[in-house]
C-alpha cells in the first residue's frame, strides 16, 4: 500500500511543479510586456518633449510680432504665443517656465522668430529689448 500512496503523491508534485513553471512563463511574459511598454512610453515622451521645446519651423523662419500685456502670467504668454504659431502647446510652455523656475517676463511688443526654440524665446521675453521702428527720426548737422 504504500507504494500506492507514493504515486498520487509524485503526480500530485508532478502537476503542480508544472502549474509553477506556467504561472512562472506567464508571470515572466506580463513583466517583459509591461517593460517594453514602458521603454516605448519613456522614447515617446523624450521625443514629444523635444519636438514641443524646439523650434516650431526652422527650415523656413517667420518673424511674427507678438504684443505681450502689463501683468500677463506664464499662462497668458503661452496662450498668446501659441495663438501666434511661436510655441507648438501654451500649456507645455507653462509648465516649462515653472519647470525652469523662469520669470520676470516683460511687458511690450515683440519680433519673435518661429525658428526660436522655447529657451530662445523665454530669453528674449525676459530681456525686454523691444524691437519697435522709431517713433521720431531727425539728422543733426555737424
Amino acid at each position: 500500500m504504500s507504494n500506492s500512496n507514493e504515486k498520487p503523491r509524485n503526480e500530485l508534485y508532478e502537476e503542480r511543479v508544472s502549474q509553477a513553471r506556467t504561472v512562472r512563463k506567464i508571470v515572466f511574459f506580463c513583466v517583459m510586456g509591461l517593460l517594453i511598454l514602458g521603454i516605448i512610453f519613456v522614447f515617446s515622451a523624450y521625443f514629444y518633449m523635444k519636438n514641443t521645446l524646439g523650434p516650431v519651423d526652422q527650415e523656413n523662419p517667420e518673424e511674427v510680432q507678438v504684443t505681450i500685456p502689463i501683468g500677463s502670467t506664464a499662462n497668458q504668454i503661452g496662450t498668446i504665443l501659441e495663438a501666434e504659431g511661436l510655441v507648438k502647446n501654451g500649456t507645455l510652455f507653462r509648465y516649462y517656465v515653472r519647470y525652469k523656475n523662469e520669470s520676470g517676463f516683460q511687458a511690450g511688443d515683440y519680433k519673435l522668430s518661429t525658428a526660436m526654440t522655447m529657451d530662445e524665446l523665454i530669453a528674449a521675453l525676459k530681456e525686454g529689448r523691444i524691437l519697435q521702428d522709431p517713433e521720431l527720426v531727425f539728422t543733426v548737422p555737424e
